[in-house]
Order: structure tokens, then sequence, then C-alpha cells
């Protein structure tokens, strides 16, 4: 009788997504998506961001799967030295076959150590129960600025997906980072596109890099929030009603 190996039925497990990179991921036009996800990113990141990435510096993309976003970034931003990591051995050896110019690495979130300027997330994030876990073990690792792109008030979970996000998920302010930036997209209304749904760009900022760059007052975090009343008292504070745009 075959040995069926169960771990590739665990859905986001590390065997689970080698199997999903090796035989279905180009079949399902997965690094279609990623780019598309990636060319939402940069091209709605804000200008305070852009100035940061301008000057050089780490940036990671953590689950990277084979890493196009990686090469997107470096080839718009060639002073930044890049890295992508990914839980999948699979995917790793296939993004460094592809852009050998870029450091790749296989590692899961909970695993890394080494902190960066700039972490960046897509699409990850929506694939765990415990993403407040996983956001603070981003925010570890984190220097300046974390990225996340995630699905927005997702209906109709699809297998991988554990949670939907909306405005409740996200605190305003975790230990030294606040919210500096959100942005919500409605992204059927592209004529082309890989998700039919929202997905929000939401960035943390660590209060270091915020006063450098001085972004960071009461006033501004206010009014581009209009959230909270005491900046100073706040650690764990639930953004909501922001304005929602769209692409």
């Amino acid at each position: 009788m075959k040995k069926i190996n169960m771990n590739r039925k665990i859905i986001n497990s590390e065997n689970y997504w080698d199997n999903r990179f090796a035989k279905d991921w180009e079949i399902n036009e997965g690094s279609q998506q990623t780019s598309f996800f990636c060319d939402i990113f940069l091209s709605n990141i804000p200008q305070f961001l852009k100035k940061e990435f301008e000057k050089g510096g780490t940036f990671i993309d953590v689950g990277c799967a084979f890493g196009e976003c990686c090469d997107m970034v470096k080839k718009r931003y060639s002073q930044l030295e890049v890295f992508g990591c990914d839980i999948s051995s699979v995917a790793i050896e296939k993004a460094k076959n592809k852009f050998k110019n870029i450091k790749f690495f296989k590692k899961g979130i909970d695993d890394l150590e080494e902190k960066f300027d700039f972490v960046f997330c897509s699409n990850v994030l929506e694939h765990f129960s415990d993403y407040e876990t996983k956001i603070k073990s981003l925010l570890r690792i984190t220097k300046k600025h974390l990225i996340i792109l995630v699905p927005f008030e997702e209906k109709g979970l699809i297998k991988e997906h554990k949670v939907s996000f909306d405005l409740r998920k996200f605190y305003l302010a975790v230990d030294s980072f606040y919210i500096s930036f959100f942005k919500i997209f409605d992204l059927s209304l592209l004529k082309k596109t890989y998700w039919n749904q929202k997905q929000i760009l939401i960035i943390y900022s660590n209060l270091s890099a915020l006063y450098k760059i001085n972004l960071l007052s009461y006033n501004y975090i206010k009014n581009h929030l209009n959230v909270f009343k005491n900046i100073k008292s706040v650690s764990y504070t639930h953004l909501t009603l922001p304005t929602i745009y769209s692409v």
C-alpha cells in the first residue's frame, strides 16, 4: 500500500507549500499574482517611503515565493540591498535560479533573527490564525518600516486563508511602532486583476524613523487616522473609520 504523506494535506504547512510550488503554482499563475500585488505596492507607497528607499538600506520580502517582487523592487530602487525568504525550499531554489543578484534563503516568519530596514509581507498573513503573533515577529526584525499587504474584508475565505482582515484586526500602535500610512483598494474595479476583492496596504513605522523624517507629530497622526485623542496613552488602540480609496 502506498504511504500517504499527511503533511502535504495540512494546509499552509512547509510540505504543503513545497508541493504547491512544485506542482501547480505556475499553472495557476502564481508568479503573475506576485508581480501584480508587488505593482500595487510599488505604485502606491507614500512619498516619505520612496525617499527612504532612495537613500538605500536593507529590504526583505517575507514569503517571497519565486522572488518576482524582490526583482521588481531591486530594479526600481537599485540603492536597496534586497533579500527574500520563504518557508518553502522549492520556492527558494526557484528564486535563486531566476534572480542571481538577490539573496534568498529559507526561513519562516517566526524563525527570522536578522534585522532589516524595510520588511515587506504581501498576501501572507491571511494564511495564519495567529496573525497578531506573526505581525509582532515581523516587527521584531524591522528597523524602520514594516509594509503589509493583505486581503481586506474578504468574503468567502478560500481554503488557504484563515482570517478575513477588517479594520478591527489592526492596532494603531504596537510597542515602538505606529501606523504611518494605510490605503484600501478595490481591485475588482481593475480591467486586469488577480484579486476580485479589496486589499489593504498598511505601514508600521518605528518612532525613531518617523522622528528622523519629521513625520511624527500629534496632529499628523490624529488627522491622518482620525481615531484617537491622546497619542501618548496609546499602546494597543484599534484602527477604525479610515477613508476608503480605490485604484
